[in-house]
């Protein structure tokens, strides 16, 4: 297999076979070169997983979404969601294992000061 390490090549769009740590893996890109779908076949047992990636229309991540695909009907894993304020840094970032969950595994709001410095970790 070839590897394709420019994200934003003129071949964008479509689907590309890697070579990572031996195992292939697909990637699929959109007009803009982001990715917005890698699945992972599974090998030895292992869950064969798809991870989507959605963004705001300033290129931001927005979403990324893991499921497993071993079976006949795909099951979402985790779902990271991206918040941004005005300035563009990220100042929120929820992590679900289930969409179907009243509240989130993890919660996380970020501060900056008046020189864009995080103030705080969660």
């Amino acid at each position: 297999m070839n590897e394709i390490d420019n994200m934003h090549s003129p071949w964008a769009g479509q689907t590309f076979l890697r070579a990572s740590s031996g195992q292939n893996y697909a990637t699929e890109y959109d007009k803009g070169g982001r990715p917005v779908r890698i699945t992972y076949p599974g090998h030895f047992g292992e869950a064969a997983l798809e991870v989507l990636y959605s963004y705001y229309d300033d290129n931001q991540v927005k979403e990324i979404i893991a499921r497993d695909i071993t079976g006949s009907e795909p099951e979402e894993i985790y779902v990271i969601e991206y918040g941004y304020d005005d300035k563009g840094r990220r100042n929120r970032q929820t992590v679900w294992n289930s969409r179907d969950d009243d509240w989130p595994q993890y919660d996380a709001h970020y501060k900056y000061d008046n020189r864009d410095q995080l103030l705080e970790e969660p």
